[in-house]
């Protein structure tokens, strides 16, 4: 709420400065930078305290460099809502996301050789404007199809040009080069597959006094009890099994999701 409330008092100040001064307080700059500053002191989580079994439980970061003194001393934020459904409006849909979506709702053809591939490459390019992001989706897309693979885009020229319109409404959507954002300037913290979310405190490096662990295991808050793949049942459990990743990644304890899951080409 304490949040919540100063983007409201912001908001309230910058309408009575336009409407009584004709004063414009805030630039296109300064807009993006007020989320980036809102969210910033959550994305990294040096100190949690919990209280269960009617006592309180301190767990600190292993890597933190904050001195006992310094956390004792530190102001206290008592988590809320907000620090992990921090984007209620202004969802800024990652590009490879974004793709899924069209593909599974037919809006681009999925026969298409490559396309997500081509898509989230067109999307995640960096552009100066929104016309030449356009201009350069249709060129890349077009050329791709041309040279590559000539009698697809003899055959099913129809299907390339909905996907370029398709990419371009997406584009228009959700990345933004005059103000500078897109989806990685407003980090989604609810789950762990883009941005740390969970793992902010769920990574294995939070520890108590006493030795104990806030865990960094999917079994923690999830029950896998099945994985499929191609349609294929892999394993199945009725009481919950381990994850297995679709890549073998090793031990899934030592790497996090949005180290490889980017939302564009990858890391």
């Amino acid at each position: 709420m304490r949040r919540i409330a100063e983007t409201i008092r912001v908001l309230l100040f910058m309408t009575l400065s336009i409407l009584v001064f004709n004063f414009y307080p805030v630039t296109a700059v300064m807009i993006v930078l007020l989320p980036i500053f809102n969210d910033g002191a959550i994305l990294s989580i040096a100190y949690d305290r919990v209280q269960y079994a009617n006592r309180p439980e301190s767990f600190v970061a292993k890597d933190s460099s904050l001195a006992p003194e310094q956390i004792e001393k530190a102001t206290r934020h008592l988590m809320d809502c907000i620090d992990c459904h921090d984007r209620p409006i202004h969802v800024f849909t990652p590009p490879d996301r974004s793709m899924d979506d069209s593909l599974l709702a037919g809006r681009i053809d999925r026969s298409l050789p490559f396309i997500k591939q081509q898509g989230v490459s067109a999307l995640t390019k960096s552009y100066n404007t929104t016309d030449k992001a356009l201009r350069g989706i249709a060129q890349d897309i077009q050329q791709f199809y041309s040279t590559k693979y000539a009698d697809v885009g003899a055959r099913q020229r129809t299907s390339i040009q909905a996907a370029i319109a398709d990419l371009q409404h997406i584009y228009q959507s959700t990345i933004f080069p005059y103000m500078k954002v897109d989806w990685r300037t407003h980090p989604n913290n609810i789950g762990h597959f883009y941005t740390p979310g969970c793992f902010r405190c769920h990574d294995g490096q939070h520890f108590s006094t006493d030795g104990k662990v806030i865990p960094k295991d999917c079994n923690t808050c999830h029950t896998v009890l099945a994985q499929l793949e191609s349609g294929t049942r892999l394993i199945r459990h009725e009481e919950g099994i381990p994850l297995e990743h679709p890549v073998d990644l090793g031990n899934l304890t030592q790497v996090t999701c949005s180290d490889y899951h980017t939302g564009g080409m990858g890391p």
